[in-house]
């Protein structure tokens, strides 16, 4: 789903804008708000990683009491050790500005603070200070947290009432509940990042955090969010495009497990252009553990992985365009160029200074 922005806004996005950035900081009940800061290196959204948000910000600071900001202790408001930031775009268009949240994330690292300091009568004060934050969102907490023993589902009955069991951060319910087998359990050294995808995926989607921060589960959608348009009277600069094999198979491999405990283990192989002779084996194993009781099931499941993993890909675009806070990854947005429409699913968004890269591939 596309970032939610008002009416009026909407409306003027066709044209010119000019974009800052801004953040809150926030620590337990200390907070800084409306820090501005500058795209370090960039921010980048990547629909294939586990943690899909991460940037490299400069917070710039003017202190009027000449304080320096600079982390040297654990409980500091800029420390990377429990601190976030809520990362926003102010957007201006003709007369009117508008603030867009677009990601709560931890402070990984600080791996940088420069500052310009005097001396005044003999003491030290900070005129101005620019410190780099390395942020990401909050899924690094959860991949950061591994399960100690195997560990069984508690809420077997309700797949989202698992998932809040299992994130410490708030939940955002949508579409239809789901149960879960109850002997299902989540492996010891797994992730809680590893769990919550499993439950997702009961869920019929991906688990993901939202620009709020709260944990989404995010299911692929055909329609098209938005119109990016090349040429005078549009907001894309331009268009690239490419192909390559990631993601794709031509042998699956998918194993379950009967009630008794017995494993079951099923392999499906392509045919055709893709088939292992013509382009060599390419395998895709997915453990379905507790999903999968019987090998009928295992064998239904292969024959339908077997033919979404092997679909002959499309070409990838790359859209380089004006910075738009509505576009996010799993989107689809339309791509008008030479009088041809072609639509792609967005799997990469890239912010740059003052351009955005959208990286997708055609549907």
């Amino acid at each position: 789903m596309p970032r939610e922005v008002s009416e009026r806004l909407a409306a003027m996005l066709d044209g010119s804008r000019q974009v800052t950035y801004e953040a809150n900081v926030v620590r337990g009940d200390e907070s800084m708000d409306g820090l501005p800061v500058e795209l370090g290196g960039g921010l980048s959204w990547d629909a294939g990683q586990q943690v899909e948000f991460s940037g490299t910000v400069n917070a710039v600071l003017v202190d009027e009491a000449g304080r320096s900001y600079a982390p040297t202790s654990v409980g500091d408001l800029f420390a990377p050790f429990g601190s976030e930031v809520m990362l926003s775009a102010r957007v201006a268009v003709a007369d009117m500005v508008e603030r867009v949240q677009l990601a709560r994330a931890r402070i990984t690292a600080v791996p940088k603070v420069l500052g310009d300091r005097v001396n005044i009568g003999g003491e030290w004060v900070t005129l101005s200070e620019t410190i780099t934050l390395e942020l990401r969102d909050r899924m690094d907490v959860l991949k950061a947290d591994k399960f100690d023993t195997d560990t069984r589902v508690r809420y077997a009955t309700s797949a989202w009432r698992e998932l809040e069991h299992l994130c410490p951060f708030p939940v955002l319910r949508s579409g239809a509940d789901a149960a879960l087998p109850k002997s299902l359990s989540y492996p010891k050294d797994k992730t809680r990042a590893d769990a919550v995808q499993t439950i997702a995926g009961r869920l019929g989607g991906v688990a993901a955090f939202d620009s709020l921060g709260n944990l989404i589960v995010r299911r692929a959608s055909s329609a098209s969010v938005l119109d990016l348009r090349l040429g005078r009277d549009g907001t894309v600069a331009s268009v690239g495009s490419a192909m390559d094999t990631d993601g794709i198979y031509n042998r699956v491999v998918v194993r379950g497990k009967q009630p008794n405990g017995a494993p079951i283990q099923v392999e499906r192989t392509a045919t055709g252009e893709l088939s292992p002779a013509v382009w060599g084996r390419r395998t895709y194993v997915a453990d379905q553990g507790d999903f999968l009781g019987t090998r009928a099931q295992a064998a239904l499941y292969a024959e339908r992985l077997l033919a979404s993993v092997s679909t002959l890909p499309k070409a990838e675009l790359q859209v380089q365009c004006l910075m738009d806070p509505r576009l996010e990854v799993g989107d689809v947005a339309s791509v008008t160029r030479e009088g041809k429409s072609e639509r792609l699913r967005v799997s990469r968004i890239n912010y740059g200074d003052p351009m955005m890269t959208v990286l997708g591939r055609l549907l």
